[in-house]
């Protein structure tokens, strides 16, 4: 019985965390109905679409978790969107079944201007591995081309079908300077 009764406290908690977060304005640190939580207040007023959910009981109380909300105010208006940071990876030659896959941008990361960060989506790991980077140069442009494919030593491997966002550092011979940098697979 108490077993039971813990785990549907961890459902109803996670049906309202999900709930929140598919909203995307709650706070896990306010209060409901615009009740002080504990961090000191809800900034929220009724009918501005935040939705405020209480805290976990027993969780830390603790002022400097990352936890925030977007219905807080700060000065100077509403907080800046996090952008998801990709897993840098390092090609793993001889995967399977290779071939070529598209990539998203890129960023000149080297003072001297030869490494490019590039980033792209894939799948999971033995099942999407980055195998091998070509880069092509010319005066006016920078040809990019990444390959993926599976690891041999996991063929059996059943992965489920998800996005990952990854990123490779590929240098050149030149710095890029105003070369067009291209995805030949677009």
């Amino acid at each position: 019985m108490r077993r039971r009764t813990l785990l549907l406290a961890i459902a109803a908690t996670l049906s309202l965390v999900l709930l929140a977060s598919a909203c995307g304005r709650a706070s896990l640190r306010e209060g409901f109905g615009g009740a002080p939580g504990p961090t000191g207040g809800n900034t929220s007023s009724p009918g501005d679409g935040c939705v405020s959910i209480p805290p976990i009981p027993g969780a830390s109380r603790n002022s400097d978790s990352p936890v925030g909300s977007p219905c807080d105010t700060t000065p100077g208006g509403p907080p800046e969107p996090i952008e998801p940071t990709p897993r840098l990876v390092t090609p793993s030659p001889r995967m399977e079944n290779v071939h070529p896959i598209g990539w998203d941008g890129y960023e000149v990361v080297s003072p001297d201007g030869r490494v490019l960060r590039v980033t792209f989506s894939s799948g999971i790991e033995p099942c999407a591995v980055l195998d091998h980077v070509t880069v092509r140069e010319t005066d006016a442009r920078v040809t990019i081309t990444l390959y993926e494919g599976s690891d041999p030593a996991h063929p059996d491997t059943a992965c489920i079908e998800i996005a990952e966002l990854k990123a490779v550092d590929a240098t050149l011979d030149a710095p890029v300077g105003n070369r067009e940098v291209v995805d030949p697979t677009d």
